[in-house]
């Protein structure tokens, strides 16, 4: 029988179930452990090349809000208000979320090693 978490297959969670099982701390085999954090850093990957694109754009976009007021800092509250502003700010948390929900799953995994070694 496959273990589920809230009625769901263990190896079809999204990265917020994932977060939410971690969080429940459940325990499962270490290869869905793995499992996960390959699904959770192949997502990280994705927002990655996103924030990269926004990095891209962002000093031509940057300089020409620039243009319309006095300081650097109105250009940066300007730009953070903006739509690719706050899908730059998303975008930071996202990866940061993830990187430790990844770093967790590492930190689960090894344990799990350790104990079938010791056993």
């Amino acid at each position: 029988m496959t273990k589920t978490f809230h009625d769901k297959n263990l190896l079809d969670l999204t990265p917020k179930e994932i977060g939410e099982a971690l969080r429940e701390n459940i325990k499962v085999e270490p290869d869905v452990y793995a499992t996960w954090r390959s699904r959770l850093s192949a997502e990280w990957g994705w927002y990655a090349e996103q924030y990269e694109e926004i990095l891209k754009t962002k000093p031509e976009i940057w300089l020409k809000m620039r243009e319309n007021v006095k300081s650097d800092a109105q250009t940066q509250k300007n730009w953070e208000a903006s739509e690719m502003g706050i899908n730059e700010m998303v975008i930071k948390l996202r990866m940061k979320r993830l990187e430790k929900y990844i770093s967790s799953l590492r930190q689960l995994i090894d344990t799990a090693r350790r104990e079938m070694d010791q056993s």
